[in-house]
């Protein structure tokens, strides 16, 4: 865990199958200050912990890859 890292989940429209996965993995790969960053496609989310000024470089790369963050919210861990 780092000291000034974010843990959300996001919940993201368009995050339904294996390409979607990897689309979105591609995505966030080359964003500087993301931590780590799980998908869970049952519930089509990203569990993800980022530098807290990290988020507008985050939500750009997810709106860029054409994803949608329905709704987000902040948890304690990435378990």
């Amino acid at each position: 865990m780092y000291d000034t890292a974010m843990r959300e989940s996001l919940e993201l429209d368009q995050l339904r199958c294996t390409s979607s996965t990897a689309r979105l993995a591609q995505a966030l790969a080359p964003v500087k200050g993301i931590h780590d960053a799980r998908v869970q496609i049952g519930h089509s989310s990203l569990l993800v912990e980022y530098d807290d000024d990290a988020r507008g470089r985050l939500d750009a790369a997810l709106d860029a890859a054409g994803f949608t963050i329905v709704s987000r919210r902040e948890v304690k861990t990435l378990a």
